[in-house]
């Protein structure tokens, strides 16, 4: 799995390339901890580049949404293709969190700017 960090505006952007399974959940857990070490921080996770999430995964980008809402911050998903989608409704995850189609909707529904800088 690879990833990218970029910023919208107040928004820390993580786009993930690859599976996310039992092989990768420890290098994403290891990111999430990282960018979620900002106070309140408002983390969008583009997974465009995802074909395939497993329990180990979920339960990962689960954890890291509850230490961001914890730390009055929030954490949203984009742009999962339709078999990540599918797991994440099947599994009652789509209740919890905030899942939209498209970075750009995510973006704005969260007034983000299209300013964009790496980081």
């Amino acid at each position: 799995m690879d990833a990218k960090v970029d910023r919208d505006g107040t928004i820390i952007v993580l786009s993930l390339e690859g599976a996310i399974d039992v092989a990768s959940a420890p290098q994403l857990k290891a990111q999430f901890d990282q960018l979620l070490a900002h106070a309140a921080p408002k983390l969008l996770v583009d997974l465009k580049g995802v074909p395939y999430i497993d329990s180990y995964g979920l339960g990962i980008i689960m954890q890291a949404v509850k230490v961001a809402r914890r730390s009055g911050g929030d954490m949203r998903l984009c742009a999962p293709c339709q078999d990540v989608r599918t797991v994440l409704d099947i599994t009652g995850f789509s209740k919890h969190v905030s899942i939209v189609q498209s970075r750009k909707v995510a973006l704005s529904s969260w007034g983000g700017e299209s300013k964009r800088s790496s980081g």
